[in-house]
């Protein structure tokens, strides 16, 4: 979510820029902020000059961590209450106008930015522009020398999770328990009688079953955690219908005939009056 990424980077920033110290990925690429706002400083090398302040390192915390975190909280409050619905006389499709010429104009002075740092090298980000923090290299000459055991690390995770990728597709919760059932049944063999009780107790089951056929119309699958998509009350698998109404807010019924809006979801019960989708 919004909220574990912004600790993240909020944890990432404390413990290396904000302590005045680089991030993991600048010390490997020999790097480091110098602070570019003292003027007549005398740089020989190019490596020479102050390191940022508390002040530039808490005012580039604030507008590279806090400032986006900020943006996207503005922005989903939006997305879910609908601003850009309203009527152009209310101040929620004001604010949604201003929000939207606001991250247009940010895109175009971020991309022109981008297009000066290309040049003279200097501020890649707009951040770092304001508070004149340039990274420069920390020592004149460095050996990148890395350990054997690092490299064999990397590349046993690598093809581990290459291998979990291929899998991921082809496995799902129904394979594993039939698997894992399977297993027990050559493992632990079972008497006539848990057989026979076990028959019957699987007609029962799948008479159950039948009677309560429902598929999801977006996976055409069997819901494993059915949810009621209200008003209209057909049933979809929660993560389905879950993901639709994320990416969609005005996500609508995709059941033939149907069309609803879908304003809540609710937990499918046997009680529910539900049409059966085909």
């Amino acid at each position: 979510s919004t909220e574990v990424e912004f600790a993240l980077e909020l944890v990432l920033y404390s413990l290396s820029t904000g302590i005045g110290r680089p991030t993991p990925g600048a010390a490997l690429l020999n790097l480091r902020y110098r602070d570019e706002s003292q003027p007549g400083t005398v740089l020989r090398t190019g490596v020479e000059g102050p390191s940022l302040t508390i002040g530039q390192r808490v005012l580039l915390g604030l507008l590279s961590v806090g400032s986006k975190y900020a943006w996207a909280r503005i922005g989903s409050t939006a997305s879910a209450q609908q601003w850009g619905d309203g009527g152009s006389s209310t101040w929620r499709r004001a604010t949604w106008g201003i929000l939207r010429r606001a991250d247009a104009w940010y895109k175009a002075v971020s991309f022109l930015n981008y297009l000066v740092f290309l040049v003279n090298g200097r501020y890649r980000t707009i951040p770092e522009r304001l508070v004149r923090a340039r990274l420069v290299y920390d020592q004149p000459i460095m050996s990148h020398s890395v350990a054997f055991d690092y490299v064999n690390r990397e590349m046993v995770w690598h093809e581990t999770s290459e291998l979990i990728l291929s899998l991921l597709p082809i496995l799902s919760a129904a394979h594993i328990q039939n698997w894992g059932t399977w297993a027990a049944r050559a493992l632990f063999p079972q008497t006539p009688s848990e057989l026979k009780s076990q028959r019957e107790g699987g007609l029962v089951e799948s008479f159950s079953a039948k009677s309560q056929d429902l598929r999801c119309p977006v996976c055409n699958g069997t819901p494993k955690v059915p949810f009621s998509a209200l008003p209209c009350k057909h049933v979809y698998c929660y993560y389905c219908l879950r993901a639709h109404s994320m990416e969609n807010p005005r996500f609508k019924c995709i059941v033939a005939g149907c069309g609803a809006r879908v304003e809540v979801m609710s937990r499918y019960s046997n009680v529910d009056t539900v049409d059966h989708q085909t």
